[in-house]
């Protein structure tokens, strides 16, 4: 859900600013000549670069659980997500390869890194890495955000910002409103833009597990296994796949730690999506009060000093 903020004006120069740049090819696509919508890429590709029928299992699901948490939930247009053939050798490639891809809201597009198929010669495990960054990416693109026009004095690559994003806000001088530095706390407290990527992350792994037991998907080298196991959440040989450890350490670990320490019964992770969904803090600011019985527990746990 994206809203525009600011005076009559404003909002219609938003409005205007942000359609002419959506309707150019991003810089990032220019640079990859393998690159197709995922909508061309699902009708090139047929059986032999991807599971179709694995792939589309796999969302459907995860839009029916996010659509009955919030229904404003929507996956990403296919013909604004970009699916992008890995060829380079010194790159693994996928959501932690070389070349980063995600969901670039100034674009309103998607870009995923395919596994690299010299590689991966399972199409299965190719199918379920692009379909959890299909979710990933689609879960940030439906997160509330609302947008203003960039101060003259704050100018930088674009004349407009993103005041909320989600349960997180920001100041056009780039300043937020929770720290980086929250989460060297976790678990007492957390940065929350790296506490909604963990929720991302963490869902779109239930659902990719969830969805691929039944074919009992194994790996045919280590890497393989060792990707599915990282897919899945269950650990995995950093020194056979070693891509995902930072990630891994910045992101998931204190994710998990901060929501297993403050939440027992496991509902903070749907509070946090409604959230993020909705725009509205309300919910997840009143779980966190009870926690502390203090009205203020919000600001105590996640606000930067003098914001």
């Amino acid at each position: 859900m994206e809203i525009y903020l600011g005076t009559k004006s404003d909002q219609k120069f938003i409005n205007s600013y942000l359609k002419e740049i959506r309707t150019k090819k991003p810089e990032p696509l220019q640079k990859i000549e393998t690159s197709s919508p995922l909508s061309t890429f699902m009708r090139r590709s047929g059986t032999e670069k991807i599971n179709f029928e694995l792939f589309q299992s796999i969302e459907n699901e995860a839009e029916d659980q996010l659509k009955n948490i919030d229904g404003r939930f929507n996956l990403i247009n296919p013909k604004r997500y970009y699916v992008c053939e890995n060829d380079d050798a010194t790159d693994i490639g996928g959501f932690h390869g070389k070349k980063k891809g995600g969901y670039l809201y100034i674009h309103n597009i998607g870009i995923s890194h395919l596994l690299r198929r010299a590689e991966i010669h399972n199409y299965d495990i190719i199918t379920l890495e692009l379909a959890r960054n299909y979710i990933h990416d689609s879960i940030h693109a439906s997160t509330f955000r609302s947008i203003r026009t960039m101060p003259v004095a704050n100018f930088t690559e674009y004349k407009v910002y993103r005041e909320q994003y989600g349960i997180n806000f920001r100041k056009p001088d780039g300043t937020s409103f929770s720290s980086v530095e929250a989460t060297k706390k976790s678990p007492l407290s957390i940065n929350l833009n790296l506490l909604m990527d963990g929720v991302v992350d963490h869902f779109a792994e239930i659902v990719v597990k969830e969805q691929s037991s039944s074919k009992k998907i194994v790996g045919t080298t280590e890497l393989e296994s060792t990707i599915i196991n990282q897919l899945f959440g269950l650990g995995f040989e950093e020194t056979i796949y070693s891509q995902p450890i930072k990630f891994l350490n910045e992101v998931i670990r204190p994710t998990k730690l901060f929501i297993d320490y403050w939440d027992t019964n496991q509902t903070l992770f749907e509070l946090i999506l409604r959230a993020m969904f909705s725009g509205d803090i309300s919910g997840v600011k009143q779980f966190f009060a009870g926690k502390l019985n203090n009205k203020d527990a919000w600001d105590i746990i996640f606000k930067r000093p003098n914001f």
